[in-house]
């Protein structure tokens, strides 16, 4: 959540129209994050009962429009897979870049249904929290889906840890 907040943050920052999506709605967290308001939003917009421009709430950062996950729903999977998100995420796409936060991929479908509807999915990896098996099960699930694997973000990395993290693969020897 914050790697997708930051994300969303620097693209608003570099000039780009932006806005984020609060996708995870089992645990939502971006209205928190940002100090807003997060009971209306996503989850009213897919249901029709809210309007979009009702649900976008402004924050801080010039260029940066938040849609929260608003009320967890009973049935969050059948949500982000719906024909409605993909016409949502479409439709911002034409103005906007689209952030969209999601739960854990390999925890739920969520992530590979918002994965299949958006241009692709960045994966974060916790720095000693996530085995390699997990990380290659999720490329085993993008394959699967036909979603695309933009990129990776190494998170949550030790600051005494950063150097083997960053230079490990050099094979330093003390042999000349």
């Amino acid at each position: 959540s914050t790697i997708a907040a930051q994300l969303a943050i620097m693209l608003a920052k570099s000039g780009q129209p932006t806005i984020l999506i609060d996708g995870d709605l089992r645990r939502p967290t971006q209205a928190k994050l940002f100090g807003v308001d997060g009971t209306m939003g996503l989850t009213q917009v897919l249901a029709r009962t809210v309007p979009l421009t009702d649900a976008l709430v402004a924050v801080p950062y010039p260029g940066l429009q938040l849609l929260p996950a608003g009320r967890v729903p009973p049935n969050p999977s059948e949500l982000v897979g719906s024909e409605r998100m993909q016409t949502l995420i479409a439709e911002l796409g034409k103005t906007h870049a689209v952030i969209i936060d999601a739960p854990p991929l390999l925890a739920v479908t969520d992530a590979g249904l918002l994965t299949v509807a958006s241009d692709g999915a960045i994966l974060v990896i916790k720095a000693g929290g996530t085995l390699k098996e997990q990380v290659m099960a999720c490329r085993d699930t993008f394959d699967k889906l036909g979603g695309g694997l933009l990129g990776t973000v190494l998170n949550l990395v030790a600051k005494k840890d950063l150097g083997s993290a960053l230079y490990g693969y050099y094979g330093y020897s003390s042999h000349p």
